[in-house]
């Protein structure tokens, strides 16, 4: 009979009280410890398939091959028999978290350290984080929920003591295929070797793909969002882009409207200073409304205040925060205010405010605008600039307008004459003479902002036709006037007629009274102003039918280069309202005249 062999130690201890796993060598200290908390535990165990030790520095050139050194990087090093306990695959993501900084590392077995080891890399470790590692505690647990993709990654570069890194621009669009399945998180630091020089950037914020919402009620819990990186992913330095949106908003880009720009902006300095102390003061942060007809400049001149500004900001595009399932639209508002929370003193921009505060709309619309108040009431007292932009201020629910939220209303209106010069002299070059460009803003009545830029841009490209020379002419400009039409009267039939006086036999004293009272206020209005005359609001012509009522009013129209609006059919039709509807009557006569 063969003799009995004797049986293996098992490796492991399970502790029958804390039901812990851990080393059987340290069987004998857990003793002291069982009853005491994990961050006093001076071993390594295994706890709810949770791995809690420390980290040994491991040298990857002893553990992998050369060709797999970056690689090994991004790897944390355990031992076998651990991995298993603990449910983790090799490769697959794990959450690694120490004493001051948490991220995702892929499993890794090793038979090096002893069966709880944690290998990382210290320098690698400090790289990411930024910071000093102070203690060599670490928990190693699965990844709780499946990571975002990336649509966009929003970097910058952190400034060396070295040369000034040349072109690097270059290498943004290969970030993707270096980084790529890579899980990457906000506020976390990248080396990036470039032309024998070593690039420190640091990652903003990520755009992610819209993915399952199981997934999203998961991140909610978790204080640290991951991103994989795929080769579609964009990656965008926000320092070059904030560069070109200083360019393009300079102050030399903004025409007309200065009274109201300048107010604006003494409120942001004020509102933002931090000297000021809002909850001594019981102040509410300002908060801005700006309204007017579409492509009258609202969201440029929020962009440009934001510009000038100096703090940072944050841009809210209601119909991008909309979601098919329930309650997630109302998640999104929470993240962004928490983020404007985070980022205080800063600027908020909400275009198109009325997608989240209709005073009219479904249940889901209704959810949304209850928490959207709530969020406006828990940034009181902060340093925060909110500036919201709107089609018709109607609209929006009457809570949402009242003092404490948008209590400041200012009207974008259609530009007059002075401002429509000012935005054509910001448009173009010093190519036109004043006197010139004075006659074709006095031309444009009912041109918006986005008009006035549509006429440029017809006259410049009838301008590089005839020359290569960016040098635009007033015979351009004329040109383009009779190819762009004025936004603010779209709704209306408007034309220009081609009567003019000649054309009309006799009425010389009819005619010098309607000179006297439309055109003269338009070409003397300062003059009238100084003098105590006051111009008249409208005439009244009347006198049998044929008598040329329409063919004088059209002859002035023509003379003064106004628009021509005839009105006849809206009131016939107002005619008919107003027996059945008395309201509505109402109403077209207000929207016709304002």
């Amino acid at each position: 009979m063969p003799p009995k062999t004797k049986k293996s130690q098992s490796l492991w201890h399970k502790c029958e009280n804390c039901s812990c796993i851990l080393n059987y060598k340290d069987v004998d200290i857990h003793i002291d410890y069982c009853q005491q908390s994990t961050s006093e535990r001076p071993y390594g165990f295994i706890d709810n398939f949770v791995l809690y030790s420390f980290i040994d520095d491991f040298s990857y050139k002893e553990i992998l091959p050369p060709s797999c050194t970056n690689y090994a990087k991004d790897l944390v090093f355990l031992s076998q028999s651990a991995m298993q306990l603990c449910g983790f695959s090799i490769g697959y993501p794990v959450l690694v978290e120490t004493s001051h900084y948490t991220t995702v590392l892929k499993a890794w077995p090793t038979l090096e350290g002893s069966l709880t080891s944690v290998g990382l890399f210290f320098e690698e470790i400090e790289i990411r984080s930024g910071l000093k590692l102070d203690s060599n505690r670490v928990k190693v647990s699965k990844l709780p929920m499946k990571p975002y993709t990336a649509s966009e990654v929003y970097f910058n570069i952190i400034p060396t003591d070295d040369d000034d890194i040349p072109n690097f621009e270059s290498e943004i669009p290969h970030l993707s295929y270096r980084f790529k399945d890579k899980l990457l998180h906000s506020n976390m630091f990248l080396i990036i070797p470039f032309y024998g020089k070593k690039v420190k950037i640091k990652i903003n914020k990520f755009n992610r793909i819209e993915e399952d919402i199981a997934n999203n009620f998961q991140q909610m819990n978790l204080n640290i969002v991951f991103y994989t990186i795929t080769e579609n992913s964009i990656w965008i330095n926000e320092e070059i882009n904030k560069e070109i949106k200083t360019k393009e908003l300079s102050p030399l880009k903004i025409g007309g409207y200065e009274s109201m720009i300048s107010e604006l902006t003494q409120n942001i300095f004020y509102t933002l200073s931090q000297k000021f102390n809002y909850k001594e003061q019981r102040c509410s942060p300002y908060c801005i409304l700006l309204y007017g007809p579409s492509g009258s400049g609202k969201s440029y001149i929020a962009q440009y205040l934001t510009n000038i500004s100096q703090k940072p900001s944050i841009n809210i595009q209601g119909s991008e925060l909309f979601s098919k399932f329930y309650g997630e639209t109302e998640n999104r508002l929470r993240i962004v205010f928490q983020e404007i929370k985070s980022k205080v003193p800063c600027v908020v921009v909400m275009d198109n405010i009325e997608t989240l505060g209709s005073k009219k709309g479904n249940d889901q619309e209704r959810r949304v605008l209850s928490t959207l108040l709530s969020l406006f009431d828990s940034i009181r007292f902060l340093p925060v600039v909110i500036i919201a932009t709107t089609v018709d201020p109607d609209v929006l629910d009457p809570a949402l307008r009242r003092p404490g939220r948008l209590e400041t209303e200012l009207e974008i209106n259609i530009p007059d004459k002075m401002d429509r010069f000012k935005i054509l002299k910001s448009l173009i070059p010093e190519t036109v003479l004043q006197s010139e460009l004075e006659e074709v803003a006095e031309h444009c009545h009912g041109y918006v902002a986005a008009d006035l830029v549509s006429l440029v841009d017809k006259a410049l490209s009838k301008t590089l036709m005839t020359t290569s020379e960016r040098n635009i002419s007033a015979e351009d400009l004329l040109w383009a006037f009779t190819q762009v039409r004025p936004s603010a009267m779209r709704e209306l039939q408007v034309h220009v007629p081609t009567v003019k006086w000649n054309d009309i036999g006799g009425g010389q004293e009819v005619r010098l009274k309607l000179e006297q009272a439309v055109e003269w206020p338009l070409k003397h209005g300062e003059s009238l102003k100084r003098l105590g005359i006051k111009a008249p609001k409208g005439v009244l012509l009347y006198g049998p039918p044929g008598c040329s009522k329409t063919l004088v009013a059209k002859a002035l129209a023509t003379e003064t280069n106004l628009n021509f609006i005839s009105i006849k059919v809206f009131f016939s039709c107002i005619n008919i309202l107003f027996i059945k509807y008395i309201n509505i009557t109402f109403m077209l006569v207000y929207v016709f005249l304002t």
